[in-house]
């Protein structure tokens, strides 16, 4: 059951950083990677457990991380600049 909620949180991050649009915002090339390891990162686990099915039982503790990453990636409307940005000011 872990497997298949990690499974489509993954998913989710994926296509939420694949499918963002910078709409006038400055580039960066070190947060570019990020997003592009982020991305690649859940996608390629979203397929292993896809493909191959569950490999073995997904940690609970990790799933959390997952879903707490997801809502981030999805407040941050996928702009991972937004989403590792510190304010310190607050």
């Amino acid at each position: 059951m872990a497997d298949l909620v990690a499974l489509f949180v993954c998913s989710c991050i994926c296509w939420r950083i694949v499918f963002y649009r910078r709409s006038g915002r400055r580039y960066r090339a070190g947060v570019s990677m990020l997003a592009y390891l982020i991305a690649l990162g859940t996608g390629g686990y979203a397929l292993s457990i896809a493909l191959s099915g569950p490999v073995g039982q997904t940690n609970p503790f990790v799933l959390v991380v997952l879903v707490v990453l997801c809502v981030m990636v999805f407040k941050a409307r996928g702009n991972v600049a937004s989403v590792i940005r510190v304010n310190w000011g607050d």
